[in-house]
């Protein structure tokens, strides 16, 4: 017990000094740190956002590579020289026969209204959305670059998608298709 009260006696002739940190430590720590978390909380939001933003984008131009897919199929299976349902073509739609299985010939038609794209066999089925431009162009000629009016004379049809996603960022597919039906 005396060696308790010898250690109380010697603190406080020494002042009383504990040890720890000055309220001024503490909050010039805090301010630190504050600073330090901000920083870091504004990397965390732009990897965040450019995550988000990339994913967008792929699944955007997924939905258009499938939708391309699907026109250039339909395209392949153009009957031009149909005379029940005669290729019928502007800029932004194409009316065109095709024959199912059963060797019957069908009506078929790709249309755009901004923003989305069609395709209509009988039903109308959704192609695509978010379509800023679609546009056909037709060709009799293989070895030419001018483009025609359709008819049963056309031998390729391009198609020109463009897309546009939440950013702004225009992007364009383009592809030409020849008729195996000619």
């Amino acid at each position: 017990m005396k060696i308790i009260k010898m250690k109380i006696i010697k603190m406080k002739m020494e002042g009383g000094k504990e040890g720890g940190f000055t309220l001024i430590e503490l909050i010039l720590s805090m301010v630190i740190l504050s600073i330090i978390a901000g920083a870091g909380s504004y990397g965390i939001i732009a990897v965040t956002e450019g995550f988000v933003s990339a994913r967008d984008k792929a699944e955007m131009l997924v939905k258009a590579e499938v939708a391309t897919l699907r026109l250039e199929k339909e395209l392949q299976q153009v009957f031009v020289t149909s005379t029940t349902y005669p290729i019928n073509g502007s800029a932004g739609t194409l009316t065109f026969g095709t024959f199912r299985q059963a060797g019957t010939e069908v009506q078929r038609t790709i249309s755009y209204t901004s923003p989305n794209l069609y395709y209509n066999d009988g039903a109308n089925h959704f192609l695509l959305n978010g379509v800023t431009a679609f546009n056909f162009t037709y060709y009799t000629d293989p070895a030419t670059s001018t483009g025609a009016v359709a008819s049963s004379a056309t031998r390729i049809i391009r198609f020109d998608i463009t897309i546009t996603d939440s950013n702004g960022n225009a992007y364009t597919i383009t592809k030409k298709v020849t008729s195996r039906n000619l």
